[in-house]
């Protein structure tokens, strides 16, 4: 998971548009007393698909995987719109008044978004998937009514809110004979938010399920010995005459276009990757 800035793609038309005359009839339904059985289609609308396929570059908001190429991505909303699970039962509606706001919508692969046990790398099981989940640090403060979300504390991070590098970290463990990237929190401490958040988040997205875990896992052999490359020229260039440091510095150059081409897939993992490399190499990009 990384930061992206939702600026850089512009809010469909269509959900000014469509979207606005929808909320307006989900209103009046509200005053009345219900909204059971209410349509919201608004956000499933091709534009929107496209337009957070742009924004993520077709991979998953969550885990970063790509979907476009393997599987039907889902319009995922933030905040639940339908109902909202708390653990200790179901609230109904959800945030009903945001099912068309742009700045709730994430495209997520149904492994992220849909919720049922799954198997962790280490091949313990756990319920993943958001689908209704959305807990607070403090459920006082769940808004029932527009306006009112503004003041919870959400434990999911929102990767068009948050920065999730200063949450979320990347560990290798070896289990079972075999290497494994797997997402841990940044801070150790347990009764920190920090940690909070992280742990919450990395369980509900299932950011550590096997087949993701074996996939960054194995995304990360290819890194690894552009890495060891670049702290090999880095040690040669420390020794080199004038004559061959023009050479070194050329192939060190090439040997971080590649580091920052493989960025491409699973780009949280890569760049603390090749950051933690250049910070011991007392470099920069």
């Amino acid at each position: 998971m990384i930061f992206v800035d939702r600026s850089l793609v512009t809010c469909p038309e269509h959900l000014n548009g469509s979207g606005a005359s929808e909320l307006k009839r989900a209103r009046k339904r509200a005053a009345a007393g219900t909204l059971e059985g209410f349509n919201f289609s608004a956000y499933k609308h091709a534009s929107v698909k496209e337009a957070l396929k742009a924004l993520f570059n077709g991979k998953c908001a969550y885990c970063e995987a790509p979907y476009d190429a393997t599987q039907p991505e889902d319009v995922e909303h933030y905040r639940p719109k339908g109902r909202i699970d708390t653990g200790n039962g179901k609230i109904t509606p959800g945030y009903w008044w945001l099912a068309a706001t742009w700045d709730n919508l994430l495209p997520s692969c149904i492994d992220c978004n849909r919720e049922r046990t799954q198997t962790l790398f280490d091949g313990t099981e756990l319920m993943m998937g958001k689908q209704d989940r959305f807990p607070l640090a403090n459920e006082v403060q769940r808004a029932r009514t527009d306006g009112e979300h503004a003041s919870e504390q959400p434990l999911l991070l929102n990767p068009c809110v948050d920065d999730p590098a200063a949450f979320i970290a990347f560990r290798e463990v070896l289990h079972e004979q075999r290497r494994w990237s797997i997402v841990v929190p940044k801070v150790d401490d347990e009764t920190q938010p920090a940690w909070r958040r992280a742990r919450t988040s990395i369980n509900v997205y299932g950011l550590n399920r096997y087949g993701l875990a074996r996939r960054r896992s194995e995304h990360l052999s290819f890194v690894k010995p552009w890495l060891g490359r670049l702290r090999r020229l880095a040690a040669e260039l420390d020794e080199a005459d004038p004559a061959s440091a023009a050479e070194i510095e050329r192939e060190i150059v090439e040997a971080m276009d590649s580091l920052l081409k493989l960025q491409a897939l699973f780009t949280g993992m890569v760049r603390a990757a090749i950051e933690s490399e250049l910070d011991g190499l007392g470099l920069s990009i």
